[in-house]
């Protein structure tokens, strides 16, 4: 699991959006996880949302810093405890 903090658009390296989202995609591979989670205003939503759930994760964007510690122990208590990963339903049609 990555958690990727951000205050902005990229700035150094790689910049170009799609770029990013391909690059995290092919080194997590389906094995690990990338929540982001966005501070402040100017934040591209649609960017971090699509990069995480290309990366099996989800978006989280902290919007008033000033309630910054709840939003943050909010974000930690659900991807605290995964109950199911990688789960898949297989029915023997002759058992239905």
């Amino acid at each position: 699991m990555i958690i990727f903090l951000t205050d902005g658009d990229p700035t150094v390296g790689v910049t170009v959006h799609a770029d990013i989202i391909e690059n995290v995609a092919k080194a997590c591979d389906g094995e690990i996880s990338v929540f982001s989670v966005g501070f402040g205003a100017g934040i591209q939503h649609s960017f971090l949302q699509t990069l995480s759930s290309r990366a099996r994760g989800e978006y989280f964007h902290i919007g008033n810093v000033h309630d910054i510690n709840s939003k943050l122990l909010d974000f930690f208590d659900r991807i605290d405890s995964p109950l199911l990963t990688d789960f898949h339903v297989e029915y023997n049609d002759d058992a239905i």
